[in-house]
């Protein structure tokens, strides 16, 4: 993995950039059952959705970080992959990359030795690009490790050195906007009624809470914000440390928004968007979030 500074140079998008807030007004119906299992349901139907459980679930990708069965480690790699060539996805290790960087923020006193995870009045930008870095590393070894698990599987599933750059660059990049890109994202599930109507903000990893003090905050032109900020630091804080399906959901939705609003624009900017390994396509949402956060 290339040291921080080297990853400053091949990450153009490495330094703060705007974000655009446009306005966004659509109606959409998510419809989500779990009944303990990993499960999910999406209709594209516009009545209201039957009476359920509305705990959050989410499909794992099978490129995810976990580690294989013992059955599985006696077999000779993926076949297929090798045969046509396709890379694994960096997408589920960035954002259980991003998820652990939410949970560090979210107690700083559990893991003294991985902090800052936000910049603050005694946080420099280079020390939380550190911290993210050092988290970042830790991710792509347990990805090598998990890879190495299955005979065969040690070159086609290893991250290269690229793309283990732009794991390390996308996770810093996430880290360093933290609060700016919350903001955004409160900003487009607040403006949609349907959320808050059918109690789905877990899925987009937000609290009840944090779209009221939006409302609050709109209506008293209160621009400092410090309402909202002393409310992500208690409620959402406590959210966050105790409920890993709330983190996951919100690292999933700051990373989507990362990629279309900052990294996208920046490297079509300079016309390298095809150049990215797997590019920047949101792939890991369902068409009524990215609907939502508007990156359809």
């Amino acid at each position: 993995l290339a040291p921080i500074s080297s990853l400053a140079i091949n990450v153009p998008w490495f330094r703060s950039s705007s974000i655009v807030l446009p306005n966004y007004h659509h109606r959409v119906v998510i419809m989500r059952a779990s009944n303990g299992n990993v499960s999910r349901f999406v209709s594209s139907s516009r009545a209201a959705p039957p009476t359920r459980s509305l705990q959050t679930t989410r499909i794992y990708s099978s490129t995810s970080d976990t580690p294989p069965s013992s059955s599985s480690s006696s077999s000779v790699g993926d076949k297929m992959r090798e045969s046509n060539g396709k890379r694994p996805s960096v997408n589920p290790t960035i954002i259980n990359a991003i998820s652990e960087a939410l949970l560090i923020r979210s107690d700083p006193i559990s893991h003294p030795n991985d902090t800052p995870m936000e910049l603050s009045t005694t946080t420099t930008a280079i020390q939380v690009a550190i911290a993210a870095g050092k988290l970042s590393t830790k991710a792509i070894d347990r990805r090598a490790a998990t890879s190495n698990a299955v005979t065969g599987d040690e070159i086609s599933s290893t991250f290269t050195q690229e793309e283990s750059q732009l794991v390390a660059g996308r996770v810093i990049g996430v880290v360093m906007r933290f609060q700016l890109l919350e903001d955004f994202l409160v900003d487009k599930v607040g403006n949609v009624s349907w959320v808050r109507k059918y109690g789905e903000e877990g899925s987009f990893g937000l609290l009840p809470e944090e779209l009221a003090e939006l409302m609050v905050t709109n209506d008293d032109n209160d621009d400092d914000g410090d309402g909202a900020i002393r409310r992500r630091d208690t409620i959402v804080d406590e959210a966050l440390k105790n409920d890993p399906l709330l983190r996951m959901c919100r690292a999933e939705c700051l990373y989507a928004l990362f990629l279309g609003t900052v990294e996208e624009p920046a490297m079509e900017k300079m016309g390298q968007s095809s150049q990215l390994p797997g590019g920047s396509a949101v792939d890991f949402l369902d068409a009524d979030k990215m609907e939502v956060l508007g990156l359809q």
